[in-house]
């Protein structure tokens, strides 16, 4: 993976959802999920919320496959 920035991941899937062009299978509930319970760290804006409470691993995988073709 790139490693791109979280906020840029983000902000890129942000716009994708908004123009219907992030789409997801009915049945891929982790990626649902994972997607829909996101919180943002309070102490760092730029990281998300990693205490148990939601899935960042599964959001982290889903968008490792697609950050590559994020333009910078």
């Amino acid at each position: 993976s790139r490693k791109t920035p979280i906020a840029e991941r983000i902000a890129t899937k942000a716009r994708l959802i908004s123009q219907q062009r992030w789409l997801v299978l009915e049945g891929c509930e982790n990626v649902i999920k994972s997607t829909a319970t996101q919180l943002w760290d309070p102490q760092n804006p730029d990281r998300r919320l990693d205490n148990g409470t939601c899935d960042i691993d599964t959001a982290d995988a889903e968008e490792y496959a697609w950050e590559r073709f994020i333009k910078w």
